[in-house]
């Protein structure tokens, strides 16, 4: 019998911008555990668009593997053409 999946199967993948200097990976850090302990029910990923580490594309690899469904957030401070091209170019051959 296939598992049917529910909205606490979803794990929560949260998608920074990314920066070479340490105090923004350190800061998003605290964020994402932050959103961990708001929602315990579901396991909190994090990723970058740009120069910090796990990539967009190694994230989704990896949960998309493991999950089903997957909550991605992008937790960016404004809209661009990251938030409107890069990402949704990079997340769409997972849907």
């Amino acid at each position: 019998m296939e598992k049917v999946h529910t909205a606490v199967d979803a794990v929560i993948v949260l998608c920074g911008h990314g920066s070479r200097d340490p105090r923004f990976k350190m800061d998003f850090l605290k964020f994402a555990k932050s959103i961990e302990l708001c929602f315990k029910s579901r396991k909190t990923y994090f990723c970058f668009i740009e120069k910090n580490n796990p990539s967009i594309e190694e994230m989704l690899d990896i949960t998309t593997k493991n999950y089903e469904n997957i909550i991605f957030v992008p937790s960016l401070l404004f809209r661009g053409n990251h938030f409107d091209l890069d990402i949704k170019k990079k997340i769409d051959p997972y849907n």
